[in-house]
């Protein structure tokens, strides 16, 4: 960086930024390697919570206290995903699938690279039973809620008997 300053007490200041972004590449696949097509993908950054002194993005963006999150992307046929200007440092790689549970996965970002992410997902559990009042009589219309990892959530609402099933549950 230049300072300059004249004999009229004005002062430019010329910051030059590095590259401060990188891209991900990844790929969404069950266990035994198959792809997992159509899987909403998400990014988020971890390096946001550093003070804006230490965060170039801030000079522009101003303090925040969330990490900056990516639009999601969806998995195409083979699995594959892709993000870019992801700022540099860890990021966290969240996704969901119909019929899958959810999975998380870390990755560094570096500045002006490409790193390389593969994301496995498995089964849910499934978790089954029935509500009944104080006295053993089974409850209609009861809305179960399982949260996990601050992007999955699973609902299920008891049938005429007070039965219920949450689908692929981590």
């Amino acid at each position: 960086s230049d300072v300059c300053s004249s004999d009229l007490g004005i002062t430019e200041l010329r910051l030059q930024l590095g590259d401060q972004s990188g891209s991900i590449i990844g790929v969404v696949v069950t266990r035994d390697g198959t792809p997992i097509p159509g899987a909403i993908v998400r990014s988020r950054g971890s390096n946001a919570f550093l003070p804006p002194q230490e965060d170039p993005r801030m000079v522009v963006a101003g303090y925040t206290d969330r990490a900056p999150r990516s639009a999601p992307a969806r998995s195409d046929a083979s699995g594959r995903f892709r993000f870019d200007d992801v700022p540099v440092g860890e990021a966290t790689i969240t996704v969901a699938a119909s019929g899958w549970a959810g999975a998380v996965a870390k990755v560094n970002v570096v500045p002006g690279g490409t790193s390389q992410v593969r994301v496995t997902m498995s089964r849910g559990a499934r978790i089954v039973g029935t509500v009944r009042d104080s006295v053993g009589i089974p409850v209609e219309g009861v809305t179960l809620v399982a949260r996990y990892h601050t992007f999955a959530t699973r609902f299920a609402v008891t049938d005429t008997e007070g039965n219920y099933a949450l689908e692929n549950v981590e």
